[in-house]
């Protein structure tokens, strides 16, 4: 397994605010328990299948469970991070919400990253002294916005992956 990296196309001040807030950077990740993006992975054949191949049941969050079931069955990630892509994000807010919100549903599915939502839940509740520094004009909005349709995403996705667990 060979995890690679992938940066921001960032054309406008809307995408630098978002990487800056969105996007872990090359430095700040654990490369140890990074789990890559479907646009910077690769695997072999036997791998895929051995796992059984990305799950079918939800939009997003396939390539993190696969991620997940590669690690169970014992593979291990090489990070190389010389083998970048470049990817586009999101460049308006409305393309930011519904992107973030489909990451929740999925994530809310398999019900990932509990405590992360949780936190994030609270500081929507309480956001008082909102812990951005804001590099762009509207930055503490974008942020509490995005957050609101993630957090809307797992908890909608919570309730459809209840059955499925």
């Amino acid at each position: 397994m060979v995890a690679g990296w992938y940066e921001p196309v960032l054309g406008s001040a809307f995408q630098k605010a978002y990487s800056r807030l969105y996007l872990p950077t090359l430095e700040s990740i654990d490369r140890e328990n990074f789990l890559p993006s479907s646009r910077s992975i690769a695997f072999r054949k036997e791998a895929w299948a051995r796992v059984g191949g990305y799950p079918e049941d939800t939009y997003t969050a396939e390539d993190t469970m696969f991620d997940i079931k590669l690690r169970e069955a014992g593979f291990r990630f090489y990070f190389a991070e010389k083998a970048v892509v470049f990817w586009n994000c999101p460049s308006t807010l409305d393309e930011a919400t519904k992107k973030h919100y489909n990451y929740g549903y999925g994530d809310g599915q398999y019900g990932f990253f509990k405590k992360n939502y949780l936190t994030m839940l609270f500081s929507l509740l309480f956001p008082y002294k909102y812990f951005l520094k804001p590099h762009y004009k509207g930055a503490r909005k974008m942020a509490y916005l995005i957050n609101l349709s993630l957090v809307r995403g797992y908890l909608k996705g919570m309730l459809a992956g209840a059955g499925n667990k």
